[in-house]
């Protein structure tokens, strides 16, 4: 039994892996068990007890904090951001973040004193 959960608990943190190190592919859990030659069921449930949240959640945190990080520390054009963390429509990806993260991109940089690269 011991050996199963180290093995559930691996597959977990590649998926997890996968998901932070190509943010923007739209990995979908159906995607993920079939390339991990699982069930979509039984990789939902996995990838929640290991990680804490379901697959979708935890990649759109991951994008929402790369983006902050990126909205804190660089120049890039929120546009520019908004696809180089998967959202082809900024006005989406915008609309999101303030969601999540309690405020816009746009405010959030604003109060960073960072102003973006002009085009």
């Amino acid at each position: 039994m011991e050996h199963e959960s180290t093995e559930e608990e691996t597959l977990a943190f590649l998926i997890a892996e996968m998901i932070i190190l190509d943010m923007d592919e739209s990995w979908s859990i159906e995607k993920l068990a079939i390339m991990n030659q699982t069930h979509t069921k039984k990789l939902k449930g996995i990838f929640k007890k290991y990680i804490g949240m379901p697959a979708a959640a935890f990649r759109i945190s991951i994008r929402m904090e790369k983006a902050r990080q990126l909205l804190l520390d660089t120049t890039l054009p929120i546009q520019d951001i908004s696809i180089q963390v998967g959202y082809a429509n900024p006005a989406n990806f915008s609309t999101l973040f303030k969601r999540k993260m309690g405020v816009s991109p746009k405010i959030l940089r604003k109060g960073s004193g960072i102003r973006p690269e002009s085009k």
